[in-house]
């Protein structure tokens, strides 16, 4: 059983959600260069097995839910609009959905960057975990020692695991009993939880695992969920997060070839 650390590490969830659209390569990007090494995005799968950054109800189109990305061929998910117009109005207009391949591309130039990716519901429910896997996995295969396949359902983290994935996370639906019997049963590498799951005063039971709580809103929080036995706390407001915490100052990514 692993020591309980006295700090969290920090997690940009969706990247630099706080100041871009989120899940598109520009928060990613920014995440990146304020110093943040870990990335959690949420994918998505067309009808034509391609893999898409964006979780169900992404505020693509004009506002729109994304629901109907499984329905889409790759050409059309590829053009649905991802620069919320609602929060930025024009300022990123022309910003379309990005595919995985691209956000592995994106980290080929951060070799230190840890990216968690969420199988979501809808495209696992429309296309089955097995297609919705082994697509991800082929997606992310260039970056695949530094990757976290994520998902609620256990038996695609352990269809994962089988078909290669090197590490896999699973969202718990509680702190159960049953929830403990079946991590100890799957000892999967990462165990995730809304924050607002566990109520003040309550510790984590460690394992082989590392707990990674999502949606941390402010620095306060933060430092209760790493007393409370979090490895990890992701959340979308990354630049007011890390100047709390002293991270490094902005920097450039390394140059190509470095």
């Amino acid at each position: 059983m692993r020591r309980r650390s006295a700090h969290a590490a920090l997690i940009a969830l969706r990247g630099n959600g706080a100041e871009y659209p989120e899940n598109t390569l520009p928060a990613l990007r920014s995440a990146l260069e304020l110093g943040v090494a870990n990335l959690y995005v949420e994918a998505q799968l067309s009808r034509d097995a391609e893999v898409f950054v964006l979780r169900d109800a992404d505020p693509v189109a004009g506002g729109g839910p994304a629901s109907g990305v499984p329905d889409l061929a790759a050409a059309e998910a590829a053009r649905l609009d991802a620069s919320e117009p609602t929060r930025f109005g024009d300022r990123f207009a022309g910003l379309c959905v990005p595919r995985l391949t691209d956000v592995a591309w994106l980290l080929q130039d951060w070799p230190e960057a840890r990216l968690f990716v969420e199988l979501r519901r809808a495209s696992l429910a429309r296309h089955g975990g097995e297609r919705f896997v082994v697509a991800t996995l082929s997606a992310l295969r260039d970056c695949s020692d530094r990757c976290v396949i994520v998902s609620r359902d256990l038996l695609v983290i352990e269809l994962a695991r089988r078909r290669g994935a090197q590490a896999v996370g699973w969202i718990v639906p509680d702190f159960s009993t049953g929830s403990q019997i079946k991590c100890e049963a799957i000892r999967p590498d990462y165990l995730l939880f809304p924050e607002a799951q566990l109520r003040s005063g309550a510790t984590l039971r460690h394992g082989v695992w590392q707990w990674v709580a999502l949606d941390v809103a402010d620095v306060d929080r933060l430092r209760a969920l790493a007393s409370a036995g979090a490895d990890y706390v992701a959340t979308a407001h990354v630049r007011a997060v890390a100047r709390e915490l002293g991270l490094s100052a902005p920097r450039d990514p390394p140059e190509q070839g470095a």
